[in-house]
């Protein structure tokens, strides 16, 4: 779907979605990564969700290319986030699948630099703005290539420390998360 490819200006990852926003021409703007495979109609499925002054819109994520993780941990570990998320506290807001309105990102001033869950922290920002969707029917495929090299226990260690550190207001720890070679 890009119709133009533009050179990275920002820092990190937040920083090159910040890039492509600031250039973007319309108003819903939606976010994947090179690495996924999206669904049919995946845009038309995203687009009716910002109906009734919805500002975000986000789907869910499957692992791919990890047999052990997709059958058992994936059951093990969403079953209790069905709990949390059913709260309308916190919602699953992978940035390979989500999509927001262009005023209310700029408003918020955009991702942060940060190495992990840097879609978790803009959703905390954006639902304080407006109403926020989660369809778990909109489902992107995406690589397990981090968890095969950290190991599962480790990257959902990573992400729950991380996540309570942006909940409780606390310092995100610098790593070198997003920039590795893999085999």
């Amino acid at each position: 779907y890009a119709d133009k490819v533009i050179q990275q200006k920002s820092k990190g990852v937040g920083g090159a979605r910040n890039d492509g926003v600031k250039l973007a021409k319309f108003e819903l703007i939606a976010t994947t990564d090179a690495d996924c495979t999206l669904p049919e109609n995946w845009l038309e499925k995203i687009k009716q969700g910002f109906e009734n002054e919805v500002i975000l819109v986000t789907g869910n994520m499957k692992f791919v290319g990890y047999d052990f993780y997709e059958n058992v941990l994936s059951a093990l570990i969403r079953s209790p986030l069905k709990i949390i998320y059913g709260s309308n506290l916190l919602m699953p807001c992978p940035g390979p699948n989500m999509a927001f309105r262009k005023k209310e990102f700029l408003k918020i001033g955009g991702f942060k630099d940060i190495p992990v869950l840097d879609d978790f922290e803009i959703y905390t920002r954006l639902r304080k703005e407006g109403k926020c969707r989660y369809n778990p029917k909109i489902v992107v495929s995406t690589s397990a290539r981090r968890m095969k090299k950290a190991g599962i226990v480790k990257t959902h260690y990573l992400w729950a420390t991380t996540g309570m550190r942006l909940l409780l207001g606390a310092k995100v720890k610098q790593i070198d998360y997003a920039k590795q070679d893999y085999d």
